[in-house]
């Protein structure tokens, strides 16, 4: 079973008394000017480093919350924690004192205490789950082999087709049961909006954390409501301390590999400093591949334009190989080794890590 799993979203239904959230309404009205449906709008929350997550009152016992946990108390999700059973009465622990700032009297103490105690017993709905593992690879160029060759190569027996874009690996879309993704997280940290590191993070913190994260794989798998009906995964209380890692298990042991996969043979230094979209674009460009038909026409014009700037109009991959490489020079094929990684010591002396049982405590809600 993988190592350091993590909860890397959560949406389900919190059964916790409260006074009902009032938010506006959104009506729609038909053309006669009655009314066709109307719906209480979402309310943000604000955690650390403002990423926010969206709560709804169902009605007076029921909150409904959809949101990344780790981001929510980390302000980052290269790693975090990863037991449900825990981590749910600790992210209510934290929206409610969001919400009682917004909405004084909604969450008194004496309240978000017994919120809390039904929580610990699993007394809330399951509706969506993301969970993921990290590989260490220990360099990005390696990561990214890695994440082309499994490309190429992997498989689900019900999902054979995978979609594959810059930097990821995607099995399972449009399914409503499960949904599985391979992607270097460095590259995707890089990218600009919801994925990188927000805002106020502390520089020499997220210095560490996009190293760290250059050398991963991430792993994730996406369970969807049909998916947890069927394994009996609604009720918080059918999730043991390692539901979550059995789970993602469970899956990464269904994606099919050779025992070796193919990596690209090795590089000139020059081109081992290129970023991985470019060195994978000129590896398909050696073996004679027509990059124009394999890419976006705006995608291959912008890696055209790289490359010939990088080699000074050596290399222009407009122009198609005549004699692509010699069966001697082929991707090897290795044999590549996916141990799953936990969460690195210095990431806990430096206070990267949210521990929910720490934060429980020290709020002195339970006992």
């Amino acid at each position: 079973m993988p190592d350091g799993v993590m909860v890397d979203w959560f949406t389900g239904v919190l059964s916790v008394p409260h006074r009902r959230l009032q938010a506006g309404c959104v009506v729609c009205f038909r053309p006669d000017e009655s009314i066709e449906w109307a719906s209480e709008p979402r309310i943000s929350v604000r955690g650390s480093y403002d990423n926010a997550v969206q709560v709804r009152s169902l009605d007076e016992n029921s909150l409904w919350v959809s949101g990344n946990p780790a981001k929510f108390f980390q302000g980052h999700n290269v790693f975090g924690a990863g037991n449900l059973r825990t981590l749910v009465p600790a992210f209510f622990m934290g929206l409610a004192a969001g919400l009682e700032r917004q909405f004084p009297g909604t969450f008194p103490l004496d309240v978000r205490e017994f919120g809390v105690r039904k929580l610990l017993d699993g007394v809330y709905k399951v509706e969506q789950v993301h969970l993921t593992s990290s590989y260490d690879f220990g360099c990005e160029s390696r990561a990214l082999a890695v994440l082309s060759a499994v490309g190429e190569v992997g498989r689900f027996k019900q999902q054979q087709v995978p979609v594959l874009r810059t930097g990821s690996v995607t099995w399972g879309e449009g399914s409503r049961r499960v949904l599985t993704k391979l992607y270097a997280k460095g590259l995707e940290m890089r990218r600009r909006g919801k994925h990188g590191l927000p805002k106020g993070f502390d520089s020499e913190g997220g210095r560490i954390l996009q190293e760290w994260a250059s050398r991963l794989l991430r792993f994730e798998v996406e369970l969807k409501p049909m998916f947890l009906k069927q394994r009996g995964l609604e009720a918080g209380r059918s999730w043991g301390y390692d539901t979550g890692s059995v789970l993602l298990g469970e899956r990464f042991e269904a994606l099919q590999l050779p025992e070796s996969i193919p990596l690209p043979r090795d590089e000139s230094p020059e081109v081992k400093d290129w970023p991985g979209r470019l060195r994978l674009a000129y590896e398909a460009w050696l073996d004679g591949k027509d990059l124009a038909a394999m890419v976006p026409r705006r995608t291959f014009y912008r890696y055209r334009a790289e490359v010939l700037a990088l080699t000074s109009g050596r290399v222009d991959l407009s122009v198609r190989v005549r004699e692509p490489r010699e069966s001697n020079v082929v991707p090897m094929w290795h044999r590549v080794e996916m141990v799953p990684v936990g969460i690195p010591d210095w990431a806990f002396a430096r206070g990267l890590v949210f521990d929910p049982g720490v934060y429980l405590r020290n709020r002195a809600e339970i006992s």
